[in-house]
């Protein structure tokens, strides 16, 4: 999960940088995907972003949310998992 959030922060930064320049989403979005392929955020997240920024935010990092989390996959839930695997043996 630590290598999307960095990439994710990073193209945060570069749509930030490329609206400033006047770049347009769907220019920004096929650069991103030029050089993070399969990690490079999708089209429409590109627009939210640009959205955003337009609308005055500085800040590349997602806001806390409540509700489910977007990932289960936690080192305590995969000890949890083994351990229940190995009692059911």
């Amino acid at each position: 999960m630590a290598a999307y959030t960095d990439y994710s922060c990073k193209q945060k930064a570069v749509i930030e940088f490329l609206m400033k320049e006047g770049i347009a989403a769907r220019e920004i979005s096929d650069r991103l995907k030029n050089v993070y392929g399969e990690s490079a955020l999708s089209y429409p997240s590109v627009r939210r972003w640009l959205a955003d920024y337009k609308g005055g935010r500085s800040d590349i990092i997602d806001k806390t949310r409540s509700g489910r989390p977007s990932s289960a996959v936690t080192e305590e839930n995969k000890q949890h998992v083994d351990e229940l695997i190995r009692r059911d043996r």
